[in-house]
């Protein structure tokens, strides 16, 4: 299948602690997006022009605007459009009634094949102190969801962050066999070992913990 990477908004309105989006000197917590036309001009144009099947929309949280995400469902049908999509999404859009059912059915219907979130651990402990701003409860709540209108998850994890205990990390495995236990068509991403990217807190914290600050590029070599 040929397919191409789309970039229809930048920003995140979340505060992870771990993120690139926390390092407010770089990176703008507003999310600035196009519009439903333009995305689908866009998709148009590569199918047309290029012989595109498949498009991942690479933003950060492309679901974050909802009217924006109704518009886009609705020109699919009106243009009568057929294409494969994947994209980010929260897990706990599934328990905030973001996304009910008869939604995900029109998500599914629009050709979403893949829908992709970042839930970094099983311990709400480390949620917690990494301010996901979400529950383990939502992360299930995701895969069953899933799995009920049969659309692949894909879950990143995380781990070897400060502060964390071995139970928390086989709290993370422990969720990770029971997503798959839930849908077995469940994609897992990792678990990646933490990244200290300087300028957010938890770089701060583990410079404090004896890590070795980098001052310039040349230091991370």
């Amino acid at each position: 299948t040929r397919y191409f990477d789309i970039l229809t908004g930048k920003g995140c309105p979340f505060r992870c602690t771990f993120c690139i989006n926390a390092l407010e000197d770089f990176y703008d917590r507003e999310y600035r997006g196009m519009s439903a036309e333009r995305i689908l001009d866009e998709v148009e144009y590569l199918m047309d022009k290029h012989g595109a099947q498949h498009f991942k929309f690479v933003d950060e949280l492309f679901f974050v605007n909802r009217k924006r995400l109704m518009r886009f469902l609705d020109l699919v049908e009106e243009r009568k459009l057929t294409f494969t999509w994947t994209a980010n999404i929260r897990a706990d859009y599934f328990t905030r009634s973001y996304v009910n059912k008869q939604l995900l059915q029109r998500i599914k219907d629009a050709g979403c094949v893949f829908l992709t979130m970042g839930v970094e651990s099983g311990s709400q402990r480390m949620l917690d102190f990494m301010k996901k701003d979400l529950k383990v409860e939502s992360t299930i709540a995701a895969a069953e969801a899933l799995a009920e209108i049969g659309v692949t998850g894909g879950f990143s994890f995380m781990y070897a962050l400060p502060g964390e205990t071995n139970e928390d990390v086989r709290e993370t495995f422990r969720l990770i066999q029971k997503l798959y236990k839930i849908h077995p068509d469940t994609y897992i991403f990792g678990p990646a070992i933490f990244r200290p990217y300087p300028g957010n807190s938890l770089y701060d914290l583990c410079v404090e913990q004896g890590f070795p600050e980098k001052k310039h590029l040349d230091d991370w070599d």
